[in-house]
């Protein structure tokens, strides 16, 4: 389902006719109706008001290929590095929801997510698991040995830490 037609759903959901969406975020009706058609994609800022005046998510009306253009070059570079590049709708929203924040707000998504990863229970458990530590060694000036890429793993997996 695209996000026009994500729209259309919640408009519908809501109760409200595609004019009366478009005098609550301010424009015209005819707008929303190519938006929902998909003849245009909303801004960003256009998205968050549409949402808001249904009363739902940003990230619920996105289809998780809308803003993958916003995505940082470099995350894309550095996983693109890794293998095939696979961006989920999950990825999309959380790059979006991320976006929305000020930089106090994304300071402290970062600092919980670095937390999540600390705990056993959210870590993945495959060969993808050391991707970020290589991925943050790739990023440095220095020269990485297996050692020290051991003495990270062995930090990552301690629980007390």
């Amino acid at each position: 389902m695209n996000t026009g037609e994500r729209i259309k759903q919640a408009r519908k959901k809501a109760g409200i006719t595609q004019k009366e969406l478009g005098n609550l975020v301010g424009m015209s009706y005819q707008q929303i109706a190519q938006y929902e058609k998909g003849i245009r994609k909303p801004k960003l800022e256009t998205l968050s008001k549409i949402a808001e005046a249904l009363n739902v998510l940003s990230s619920d009306l996105l289809d998780g290929t809308v803003f993958l253009p916003q995505l940082n070059q470099k995350t894309v570079e550095l996983f693109a590095g890794k293998g095939s590049l696979e961006i989920s709708t999950d990825y999309t929203k959380i790059n979006y929801l991320y976006d929305c924040l000020n930089e106090k707000g994304q300071d402290k998504a970062i600092e919980q997510v670095e937390l999540l990863t600390k705990i056993p229970e959210y870590q993945k458990k495959d060969e993808n698991t050391h991707i970020l530590v290589n991925a943050a060694h790739a990023r440095t000036d220095i020269e990485v040995t297996e050692e020290m890429k051991k003495h990270d793993d062995d930090i990552m997996n301690d629980e007390n830490f």
